[in-house]
């Protein structure tokens, strides 16, 4: 074992406190366009008309985005600055190579999640569902996702810095070859390793290894056996 003096410590994630706009303009979502720019303004209580919600290139600075639900929505390219979504519900939703920071989301439901090549950073997730998180390729640092459930975690070749699982689920996660640095698994619940070489670079508990030994074993190629009378 390293001396003390030696022995790195996981650096916390740098989250940001959200301060309320004092005055938000009420907007409906339909008016929501491609490109367009959108500061102080709230959407709140409302379902997408159409099958795809096209908010490609947008800009959200300061705004609070609440209780909407949508079949599909694109925020490709997207910049989202200190804003919050709260309660929202997408079946299939997209941030491909956008950019979200000193950002919240609360109690949102996501179905699939492709979020490759999207940089992120300063952003807490709270109580969230994601049936599939892609991470590939993408750059997210300061992160938090406390208490959510999230079926797959795929961050294969991302660039994970400072991110944090205190009371999250994970059922799969796959970090091959990414790079993680102070990716901080000891507060989750994790259930299946797809990559073990990509655990390079986080921090866990003693006891998550003694649970996930057979997941490890399988993917190294090792064959487990306990003494004759016992049973795995």
């Amino acid at each position: 074992m390293l001396p003390d003096s030696r022995v790195k410590k996981t650096v916390a994630p740098r989250v940001p406190t959200l301060k309320k706009p004092s005055v938000l303009a009420e907007m409906r979502m339909g008016a929501v366009e491609p490109e367009g720019s959108y500061d102080t303004i709230r959407i709140e209580g409302q379902h997408a008309a159409d099958a795809i919600s096209d908010w490609t290139l947008t800009t959200f600075l300061d705004c609070s985005l609440e209780n909407l639900t949508f079949e599909t929505v694109l925020f490709d390219h997207a910049a989202i600055t200190s804003t919050r979504f709260a309660g929202c519900g997408m079946v299939h939703s997209s941030f491909v190579n956008a950019s979200i920071c000193s950002s919240t989301f609360e109690h949102c439901r996501f179905g699939a999640c492709d979020a490759w090549d999207c940089e992120t950073r300063s952003v807490i997730f709270t109580g969230c569902r994601f049936g599939y998180l892609n991470l590939r390729g993408a750059k997210w640092h300061d992160v938090v996702f406390q208490d959510c459930v999230i079926d797959d975690f795929d961050a294969a070749h991302a660039v994970l810095g400072r991110i944090a699982f205190p009371g999250t689920t994970l059922h799969a996660i796959n970090l091959q070859h990414a790079v993680a640095d102070d990716v901080d698994l000891r507060g989750a619940e994790l259930q299946e390793i797809h990559d073990v070489a990509g655990l390079r670079g986080t921090t866990m508990l003693v006891d998550q290894i003694s649970q996930l030994a057979q997941s490890f074993a399988a993917r190294l190629g090792i064959r487990l056996e306990e003494p004759e009378g016992h049973e795995l």
